[in-house]
């Protein structure tokens, strides 16, 4: 602490005598900023009073009712978007539950653990699958012990609903009114979702009082927000009574409005049947499941709180004119100071220097902007260590070629080798741990160690998937012989993978076994996404995915890489290679010869066969070459006699 105050004490020190010494037109200054506020603020201040002051008379009742309807719209279209927001969000946390819960064999302990994160999700799952996963701990606090009865009964009554969804209609419900003594207002989620083959429909109940409800509850005053779906029942509302007890405003003239001129946002003026006001409707729609936000408000009521700040305005008019040119005068002195202060300091940022250190002196917008450029100063200094901590795992070509803003803007073709590795029996080894921490340390030490043997020899790590990792060579680096380069750095991965093996051996620190597949041929290369989705370099095409087929013959084969006759065809005689049973690969007529590594031709040390290398890398076992493949799921390659 006394150093640091000491160095905050020299660093102010510095700058004052800076400031001191350093004139304006040394920083490239030539009118100061408080002159120029000075006369621009007060030239402004003194055309917008007597401008205001002149024409409100005259104009301000209209503008104040165009503003009152504006702001109705203007609220429904943030309700809507903050809606959407949370919608997107519930769907992709359940998605994402359903994803982990179904890969981890239904853990139920990863399961809750994932629940207690996300105490909004109360179900996830799809029916008739023997997929359903519920917040125990949501029944419990909420004191409903019948869950699973509660559960199938909403199922049963919303079945037609399911359908929709199957048909390829995301559905949004209310289903308050199915669950007594409910304290909170839920919602059903229904989306379509890919099972296999199959169209299934995700379910996703949650707890909505803290997102949906919440964001109509924060609008209350004068107007009242509420959110339904297209079948008029209201999702959210202020008073959760309306909610529970499934009311539905289908006969209202605004909902009418809504759903039956197709606009995705507008207003309609109309009477009430029950009090006999005039009401202003406002609506906006939400194409996430068809939903609509819908403000309402009693025209009297808006419009006399309007002339109320009217009146208020003209009162203050004269007295805020009369201090405004005194106040300029004391406000730019406290605005030019600070700034010269971060003048002075981004200098120094620029050459990398990160010991500054200024006080803010105001809680206005230029003191939240030193707070805020203070708060930069330690978060550049954490990208310097990220980026240094990090740079094993990043595509350090495509990294430069962004710096220097020379990223190509049409895709290409080019020749290259593509390898996929795996884990072998990863999910059963990350169920034997228990704890996801230590799924991601065993890892992060496995990818450490993989990554720099495809950099060392000139491969580029495209992507890790879960497990598997996906590189390329030849797509950034031109080579020699990127099949031979390719090859190698899948050698000094087995390499590299057994002296890794020796420190393990329990179950927190398992034996780790991997299959890599390799291809060469033409694959496209280039930027994919844009727009709303996230761009990254991709490679596309044939080459690619018989590569991954391969990767997957390691395990009935009893190998631990596995090339193709192309990738054979470019390193015959650098490597020694046995062939393997020839497979038929999907979407391939001719069936394709594929070849185990076991080491290169100048390596004394290389195993001499099949034996010896499964005895070097741990592969146990009894392997048959020329077995069918058979199953349930999809056949993608079959291995011929």
């Amino acid at each position: 602490m006394a150093f640091s105050s000491s160095l905050r004490s020299g660093i102010e020190y510095m700058d004052q005598n800076q400031k001191l010494n350093i004139s304006n037109r040394e920083l490239g200054v030539r009118i100061p900023l408080g002159v120029k506020l000075v006369v621009i603020v007060s030239l402004l201040t003194v055309i917008s009073m007597v401008t205001l002051t002149y024409v409100s008379s005259y104009f301000f009742e209209v503008e104040t009712r165009n503003r009152v309807k504006d702001t109705n719209v203007s609220l429904s279209r943030t309700v809507g978007k903050q809606a959407e927001k949370e919608i997107t969000q519930l769907l992709d946390t359940g998605n994402l539950l359903f994803q982990i819960a179904a890969a981890s064999g239904s853990s139920g302990d990863l399961v809750d653990d994932f629940f207690a994160n996300f105490s909004s999700l109360v179900y996830v799952g799809i029916p008739g699958r023997q997929m359903e996963f519920s917040n125990r701990i949501w029944f419990r606090s909420n004191r409903i012990f019948n869950e699973e009865f509660i559960l199938q009964n909403i199922l049963s009554t919303r079945s037609e609903d399911l359908e929709r969804a199957r048909a390829g209609e995301t559905v949004v419900l209310n289903i308050s009114p199915l669950i007594p003594n409910l304290n909170t207002p839920l919602v059903a989620l229904i989306t379509p979702f890919l099972l296999g083959m199959e169209r299934e429909a995700l379910v996703i109940f949650a707890d909505v009082s803290s997102s949906l409800a919440e964001s109509v509850r924060t609008q209350e005053g004068l107007t009242t927000t509420m959110i339904v779906n297209s079948d008029g029942e209201i999702l959210a509302h202020p008073d959760y009574s309306r909610v529970f007890g499934g009311e539905s405003i289908r006969d209202l003239p605004v909902f009418d409005e809504m759903y039956s001129k197709g606009l995705s946002e507008g207003q309609i003026i109309y009477q009430d049947g029950e009090s006999l006001n005039s009401v202003v409707g406002s609506y906006s729609m939400i194409p996430l499941g068809n939903l609509g936000v819908i403000t309402t408000v009693v025209e009297e009521d808006a419009f006399s709180i309007v002339r109320s700040i009217k009146l208020l305005n003209w009162s203050l008019m004269g007295a805020v004119l009369s201090i405004v040119m005194i106040a300029i005068y004391f406000f730019s002195k406290r605005i030019s100071s600070p700034l010269k202060d971060l003048a002075i300091a981004t200098r120094r940022i620029r050459n990398r220097d990160y010991d500054v250190s200024i006080e803010p002196r105001t809680h206005d917008e230029v003191g939240q902007l030193t707070r805020n450029f203070m708060s930069m100063v330690p978060e550049l200094e954490k990208v310097d260590r990220l980026q240094e901590r990090t740079s094993k795992f990043v595509n350090p070509q495509v990294a430069q070629m962004i710096a220097d803003n020379t990223l190509p803007d049409q895709a290409e073709t080019k020749q290259v080798t593509v390898f996929f590795s795996d884990i072998r029996g990863f999910t059963s080894m990350s169920e034997a741990m228990g704890s996801p921490q230590l799924v991601l340390d065993n890892l992060s030490s496995y990818f450490q160690a993989m990554v720099p043997c495809v950099q060392e020899s000139g491969g580029t790590v495209d992507k890790f998937i879960g497990d598997a990792v996906m590189a390329v060579w030849g797509s950034m680096i031109d080579l020699p012989n990127n099949a031979e380069s390719a090859v190698n750095g899948a050698l000094q991965m087995r390499k590299v993978l057994i002296e890794l093996n020796k420190e393990r051996g329990s179950v927190n620190r398992p034996f780790i076994q991997i299959g890599c597949g390799l291809n060469s041929g033409p694959a496209t290369v280039g930027l994919m996404g844009g727009g709303s989705a996230k761009e990254e370099w991709a490679h596309m095409g044939d080459t690619v995915n018989l590569a991954s087929r391969i990767e997957t013959l390691n395990k009935p084969m009893g190998t631990d890489i596995l090339i193709s006759s192309n990738t054979y065809d470019q390193v015959k005689g650098i490597f020694e290679a046995v062939p393997m049973s020839r497979i038929k690969v999907k979407g391939k007529k001719e069936a394709q010869q594929i070849y185990a590594v076991l080491g290169r031709m100048d390596d004394d040390t290389r195993p001499r066969s099949l034996g010896e290398l499964r005895t070097l890398v741990g592969i146990t076992g009894v392997y048959n070459d020329n077995m069918e493949v058979s199953g349930d799921e999809e056949v993608k390659y079959e291995i011929l006699q």
